[in-house]
């Protein structure tokens, strides 16, 4: 407690100083003519909103003036001689969606004035000049402008720094410094101290006028910019103009960053409501275009679609079943890939539920296995209960008066909207927003059996609605899910009702059921009966589906391409069971990709259907021809089925080689070679 008073009385007396040192420089009416025509940019405080905490905040620790007041200040502003008011331009979010829509101006005696028809701005130099409703000018008010000066010279920065009202810090003129487009202007940069509210207030002389209006800060020195005010009427009468120059990068195309440029034109004067939505909504449009213009690069039918890049064969020749769902990404050296965070971890939610989550490409990502008291329907449903559960996993802070308190769930989304993929799947849409931090949290959730898949992430109003919405959508693309889970999860998956949720195309010619005699499976190329005598099967036996990728009219599809069944592994009945095809892969594949073929072909051990014992299992594997190929014609294949087996145990080879036949004699392939 006493180190903290410590610090306190240093930072007091040393912002005092600061203010004396300006105030011993500034003469009484320079004072007095500043107090009066620099204001607070604000806006109102936003509501809380829905979101619920592991316990109260402690507001009460806030300090009084920030608890109480109404308003949040965000910058400055400043009144000239002519009656109009200037600022920067950034400070007034002119292409960027924010829950603050109406921006007002503080007085230092506390009076409050809407901004209400702007007059002239440039979004390149960061400036804009506005009017303020039922603000009445009188004559002689306001600063005036200094249009030659010296360097080296004493300057003022003046404004609200970091929302502790209207203060003044000085420093030197240092330099002038071309901007860096087109070297159009010059920056003045200058030492005075400048902090975030700074932004659009006043760099004044000694005498009190004005030499520029505060913009940035140095990224690599303690210097501070501000542009020439002369440069204000450096643009054409009654127009607005926003100019971007943009880095557009989607988050699984690693390497590589698209440069845009965003130009808009607004005629003035304007209300800075109607302004603001106009910009706003062709800033979107835009930020459109700009994903069309990737798409046709990057999408599946793109010039640089992953089939023609490096990395394609193993892609297109391999399956997948992943315990985690899986990134189709490319690497910084244009190499295609799949991948999954790094730091995989799993949480135990109660009656056997599990939140399982890693964070990649600035996102959670994270399957959620629903209790047992849980049913499918209202997980699926329920976006709240699946991200309260991500939120209990993977914990989310909010931080007020040096404390950290824990997020326990975003409440339900303020909108739902869903999205459909290539594939056909459907993607649940939610959003939750966050009004205190001018924030929203987006998530795309992909329902799988027993559970639901999950991205998630949280940004700003902007950032979300017009960036990551576009983004996650193209993603959705490239993510191969995890889909593995109990033959009551798989039962309960496809029973949901349409409505509710429709059934992924992948799995809608898939038929499964099982019963106190036989488990019936349809997937992919397979067909087959299994008898519960030869595979005793309940609600707590496993089936997993391996995916894989073909190109269907010069696009890539997933398909089945393998079955998987097991039962519990710690039990003395273990059984596994595994129905797989694999397809020739390309002269130029990898050589093990080859040599995996060659051996499947030529049912070279162990694909030779004759029994064997490794670590504590009997195991078989075969590889089986159908229909009228012969093995003579084995370049005529394109693709090759085989089985694999196990019983737990050694030494169990005539059961699995009785099993092997049973499984032949009652499968059906429903896809044959060329």
């Amino acid at each position: 407690m006493m180190k903290f008073k410590h610090i306190f009385m240093v930072l007091f007396f040393a912002v005092l100083f600061q203010i004396l040192g300006a105030q011993a420089v500034l003469s009484p009416e320079v004072l007095n003519k500043i107090n009066g025509a620099v204001f607070e940019v604000v806006v109102l405080k936003p509501e809380e909103g829905k979101v619920e905490y592991e316990k109260k905040l402690p507001m009460d620790r806030i300090p009084f003036a920030i608890r109480n007041d109404k308003y949040i200040p965000i910058g400055t502003a400043f009144l000239m001689d002519d009656g109009k008011f200037y600022s920067a331009a950034h400070v007034f979010n002119l292409y960027e969606e924010s829950f603050y829509n109406d921006y007002y101006l503080r007085a230092v005696s506390g009076a409050i004035y809407k901004v209400g028809s702007v007059l002239s701005y440039s979004v390149e130099r960061d400036f804009i000049v506005f009017e303020a409703e039922n603000y009445k000018h009188v004559k002689g008010e306001g600063l005036s402008v200094l249009n030659e000066f010296n360097l080296n010279t004493p300057t003022f920065s003046v404004g609200n720094a970091l929302g502790e009202g209207i203060i003044i810090r000085n420093g030197l003129l240092t330099s002038q410094t071309f901007e860096e487009r087109n070297g159009e202007w010059k920056w003045l940069r200058f030492s005075a101290a400048a902090s975030p509210g700074n932004s659009g207030g006043p760099l004044i002389s000694p005498d009190g006028m004005v030499l520029g209006i505060i913009t940035m800060k140095s990224e690599n020195e303690n210097l501070n910019y501000a542009l020439p005010f002369a440069e204000t009427k450096n643009i054409a009468k009654n127009i607005g103009t926003v100019y971007l120059p943009i880095f557009y990068n989607l988050p699984h195309i690693l390497e590589e960053r698209a440069f845009y440029e965003y130009r808009n034109e607004q005629k003035l004067p304007k209300k800075l409501t109607e302004l603001r939505k106009s910009i706003i909504l062709d800033y979107k449009n835009f930020t459109l275009d700009i994903i069309k213009d990737l798409k046709k690069k990057y999408d599946f039918l793109g010039s640089e679609n992953f089939i023609k890049g490096e990395g394609s064969t193993e892609l297109l020749y391999d399956s997948w079943n992943p315990s985690f769902s899986l990134i189709l990404a490319r690497e910084e050296n244009k190499r295609w890939d799949l991948f999954l965070p790094n730091d995989i971890k799993e949480y135990k939610l109660p009656q056997n539920g599990n939140v399982i989550y890693g964070k990649m490409l600035g996102s959670v990502m994270a399957i959620v296995k629903k209790p047992n008291d849980i049913d499918q329907k209202t997980l699926i449903t329920s976006p709240k209960l699946y991200m309260d559960y991500i939120l209990t996993a993977s914990r989310m802070y909010r931080y007020i008066a040096g404390e950290k308190i824990a997020i326990s769930s975003y409440g339900e989304p303020s909108r739902s909207e869903s999205h459909v993929d290539i594939y056909g799947r459907k993607w649940l849409v939610n959003y939750w927003e966050l009004p205190f931090a001018d924030s929203e949290v987006i998530s795309f959730a992909l329902p799988v059996p027993g559970g639901i898949f999950v991205i998630t992430r949280i940004d700003s109003i902007s950032s979300i609605r017009n960036g990551h919405n576009y983004d996650y959508a193209f993603l959705s693309d490239y993510i191969l899910p995890s889909y593995s889970g109990t033959f009551g999860e798989w039962k309960e998956f496809f029973n949901l009702p349409p409505k509710t949720y429709p059934i992924d195309p992948i799995f809608s010619s898939m038929k499964f059921n099982f019963d106190s005699k036989n488990t019936a499976i349809k997937a992919g190329d397979y067909d087959f009966v299994i008898s519960q005598k030869d595979f005793a099967a309940d609600k707590d036996t496993n089936m997993d589906l391996s995916l894989g990728f073909f190109v269907k009219d010069n696009k890539p599809a997933f398909d089945i391409c393998a079955v998987n069944m097991y039962s519990n592994s710690r039990s003395d009945d273990y059984t596994y069971i595994r129905f797989a095809k694999t397809l020739r892969p390309p002269k130029n594949a990898p050589q093990d990709f080859l040599e995996a073929w060659q051996q499947k072909i030529d049912q070279a051990a162990p694909y030779n259907a004759k029994p064997y014992n490794q670590d504590q299992y009997t195991c078989y594997d075969e590889t089986i021809f159908m229909g009228d190929i012969k093995k003579s014609d084995k370049e005529k294949l394109d693709k090759l089925y085989y089985i694999s087996l196990e019983l737990k145990q050694q030494n169990r080879l005539d059961e699995i080689q009785k099993l092997a036949s049973q499984i032949k004699k009652n499968l059906k392939i429903s896809v044959k070679n060329k």
